[in-house]
């Protein structure tokens, strides 16, 4: 297949027991598929398409799917496209990513290309301002043209223009910068982690705006709490995040942590108002339904992978009460194979991914 070109339907219904709503396979052709990032917008039209990333070829590229009938275009036709790293914004109807060391975007309707920067070096997870006016991403500060050794292990908050015109570091800091991502109603506001561990990192959420002139950590963690897996609600109003608290004790003659409880938590963007709904069980990757009153996570409460659901969790007063819908089986060995559940727009669906069958496959559950 080249770019521009179209397939026909893959989908077909899901009967096996996994399945405890109807349930959509939507792709099916022999090699691995995956809808766009955990966090990353990857529906378009108002959800009657969906930006989604293939390996058919041999190679991972962009396609776009019609949820009406299922067929599918190639949008891209690229040999060194990191699409694990990707973003649509349906203001300018691009999808923009790396390919090698550029920053490139493309647009879903004409597959016209852009790039917007190279400098040589290949940064993280990018993210695309609101109004579609800046790129944002991490980057070790070595790698950036202009940085000396003075900041020989630190990290840049990178800020591009998306019409090209240059690039400027918002922060340097001496951890690992990640998970990017631009507020949806704020084109100034940046949400972004200190990467690591979830054990040796003591403040996983930071925010900043463009010009890093407004930044510092998002909330407080306490020393026995894991959080990650940020992310903004639809409103931009909130941050939500999952995790876990724990306790040290000592297992063969050495100390390891141990969980003793689970919870997702949302907090306001400006750091007011964190509050966490009590789960009882693992939660995995999370993320919230439009109407911002129930979330969506891929663990379900269970610790072995037999038992791990893509589940919804309906907040209950200070709790958070599970409900499976698709037992998912990922083996987790891949980002690809991580279902990172994301709603639908209408928040009657929820589409995820998972490798069960052997091949990373993408699924849409009805609720």
């Amino acid at each position: 297949m080249a770019k521009g070109d179209s397939f026909t339907s893959e989908a077909k219904k899901v009967t096996d027991d996994r399945a405890l709503k109807p349930t959509l396979q939507l792709t099916d052709n022999g090699a691995h598929n995956r809808h766009l990032y955990l966090y990353a917008p990857t529906f378009a039209d108002g959800g009657d398409t969906l930006i989604f990333v293939s390996g058919r070829g041999g190679v991972q590229n962009f396609y776009r799917m019609d949820l009406a009938d299922f067929t599918s275009t190639q949008i891209t036709d690229s040999k060194g496209i990191f699409a694990g790293g990707s973003w649509y914004l349906e203001k300018t109807r691009r999808i923009y990513y790396w390919e090698k060391t550029a920053v490139k975007s493309v647009d879903i309707d004409t597959l016209e290309e852009a790039t917007l920067y190279d400098e040589g070096y290949q940064g993280g997870y990018l993210s695309v301002s609101c109004d579609g006016r800046f790129v944002s991403f991490g980057a070790r500060c070595e790698d950036v043209p202009g940085f000396d050794e003075d900041f020989a292990g630190h990290f840049a908050l990178m800020v591009v223009a998306a019409d090209g015109s240059g690039a400027h570091p918002a922060l340097a800091v001496p951890f690992r910068v990640s998970h990017v991502q631009f507020s949806p109603v704020d084109p100034r506001l940046i949400l972004f982690c200190w990467e690591g561990s979830w054990q040796s990192v003591p403040q996983r959420m930071w925010t900043s705006d463009i010009d890093g002139t407004e930044a510092g950590p998002l909330g407080f963690q306490n020393p026995n709490e894991l959080r990650g897996h940020e992310f903004f609600t639809a409103s931009g109003a909130r941050v939500g995040y999952h995790g876990s608290r724990f306790h040290l004790r000592k297992a063969d003659g050495e100390y390891i942590a141990e969980d003793t409880g689970w919870f997702v938590g949302l907090i306001n963007e400006d750091g007011t108002g964190d509050h966490q709904f009590e789960c009882p069980g693992p939660t995995g990757h999370s993320q919230m339904n439009f109407a911002e009153d129930l979330l969506v996570c891929d663990k379900g409460g269970g610790h072995e992978t037999a038992e791990q659901s893509v589940a919804l969790i309906r907040p209950h007063g200070e709790r958070g009460v599970f409900e499976p819908l698709f037992f998912h089986g990922a083996s987790w060995k891949t980002q690809g194979a991580h279902p990172h559940p994301q709603f639908r727009p209408d928040d009657e669906e929820v589409i995820f991914t998972t490798d069960y069958s052997g091949l990373s496959n993408i699924y849409l559950t009805t609720l």
